[in-house]
């Protein structure tokens, strides 16, 4: 998932021009690209449904209803981004037309996309911070993972409302290390380790 939304951030972030004719003008000339993108997001959708009942699995014996609230935190996450995927394709659609308001609305369904990410990623925090909770009471995952995973979610929440009021703070830059670890020590000893 990590080179998927590496990818898939990255081509987008590149057709954010200076200005709304700039936007334009990329997306119209990396179309595919850009497609491929909203691809990469499509695929994160259906890893992320999978990786909530994985996740829901490995945390039921610790505590069945914070594995629960986990996964319909995460499904509810996934559902966002699904349902947000439209837009930047409606921005390339419109970027392909010869409309005079064209720069005005592919740089609006690329502005509504960003939006709506970072309201989904305000789940995905709180799916993370609740996993954390989760860990915390399995005999079975080292505490201090918890931990770093419920600063993670933390992260990625306080992000999620910087961003909406204005104030973006990018702390997940730093957070997402617990993210990594967790998925880390899952693939290494997370099938042995479950009771």
């Amino acid at each position: 998932m990590i080179p998927l939304a590496a990818f898939a951030e990255t081509t987008r972030l590149g057709a954010l021009g200076g200005d709304a004719a700039a936007t334009v003008a990329h997306l119209a000339s990396h179309q595919t690209s850009f497609r491929f993108a909203v691809a990469a997001f499509s695929a994160i959708v259906a890893l992320d449904v999978i990786v909530a009942g994985a996740l829901a699995d490995v945390l039921t014996p610790a505590h069945p209803q914070l594995a629960r609230l986990s996964a319909y935190a995460r499904l509810a996450y996934a559902a966002m981004l699904g349902a947000a995927l439209p837009t930047p394709l409606t921005a390339v659609d419109v970027a392909r037309t010869d409309r005079t308001d064209v720069a005005a609305l592919a740089s609006d369904a690329l502005a509504a996309f960003a939006r709506t990410w970072s309201l989904a990623l305000g789940l995905f925090g709180v799916h993370l911070a609740l996993v954390g909770a989760a860990i915390l009471h399995a005999s079975y995952v080292p505490r201090w993972l918890g931990w770093l995973v419920i600063v993670a979610g933390v992260g990625y929440a306080a992000d999620s409302v910087t961003t909406t009021l204005g104030h973006p703070t990018q702390l997940v830059t730093f957070a997402f290390i617990g993210e990594v670890i967790l998925m880390v020590w899952l693939l290494a000893k997370g099938r042995a380790a479950v009771p």
